[in-house]
């Protein structure tokens, strides 16, 4: 790196072999031409901290910016930048990948959510994780469309059907694992890491040991061997639910003290 403490960050390669790099410190995107030996650096804004980094089929680059709270995509043919607001606040996006529809999913680490964007209609949703305090560190996704994600907060993983709009999660048997990250191979199993120093594992998940739940309920599953709690739970968050619940018993209290002032001034 050209400037000390730039902090590598994350990385993606083209289909021109460059290899390109965010700068989580510096705020800026680069590449490495192998082939020429050469490593340039590309100002993305000014202030901004990127930490995800993917590329789409078009050779186009997409990082996130925390600072910022945007997705940004950088074409390298004509050097112009495009910005996509996310629109939950302190969204803090990290990994990102693309699904075969070209829809970009994000793992957005401080909201407990995946961030998804369809870029061309310029549309961003959520997908809120189960628990208040999950963190979704790292994601990959299956050829049939499911998002897998490693879960460091909560100690799980899991996937999200995009047909049934729902999670199952599982809890993995190293206590306090720590798993950063997340890949499927080419036959189809998940590959994550358990991160943590007691732990210090690469793990394997066969899909083809799961059984996607029929309903929310709780069921055992195996899984390589290991019996895992499958949770099937929506995709509304506890936070989501307090939320509701506070705004109802709001407009309750409220609609009672109006009628009690009614009532009062007409006696």
């Amino acid at each position: 790196m050209h400037t000390p403490n730039s902090q590598p960050y994350d990385l993606a390669s083209d289909s021109k072999g460059l290899i390109w790099f965010v700068e989580k410190n510096k705020g800026v995107l680069g590449y490495l031409d192998v082939k020429k030996k050469k490593n340039v650096e590309i100002e993305i804004g000014s202030g901004a901290n990127l930490m995800g980094i993917t590329i789409d089929n078009a050779d186009k680059i997409w990082v996130g910016d925390v600072a910022h709270n945007l997705i940004i995509r950088y074409d390298p043919d004509t050097k112009k930048i495009r910005r996509f607001p996310i629109s939950v606040p302190v969204s803090q996006p990290g990994q990102m990948r693309f699904d075969k529809n070209g829809v970009l999913w994000i793992c957005n680490l401080h909201s407990q959510q995946l961030g998804v964007l369809m870029p061309e209609p310029d549309v961003y949703s959520v997908v809120d994780l189960p628990g208040w305090n999950a963190v979704p560190q790292a994601l990959a996704i299956a050829d049939n469309g499911d998002v897998w994600i490693v879960d460091s907060m909560t100690n799980q993983i899991g996937f999200f059907d995009q047909t049934g709009l729902a999670w199952s999660l599982f809890s993995i048997p190293t206590p306090n694992s720590q798993p950063m990250g997340i890949a499927i191979d080419s036959k189809g199993a998940i590959w994550f890491t358990q991160s943590d120093r007691k732990a210090n594992k690469i793990a394997r998940l066969l899909p083809s040991t799961i059984v996607k739940p029929e309903s929310s309920s709780p069921a055992g599953e195996k899984s390589g061997g290991m019996v895992n709690k499958l949770k099937g739970k929506s995709s509304i968050s506890d936070e989501t639910t307090f939320y509701i619940l506070g705004i109802v018993v709001l407009a309750v209290f409220f609609t009672g003290v109006f009628l009690f002032i009614r009532l009062r001034s007409k006696s």
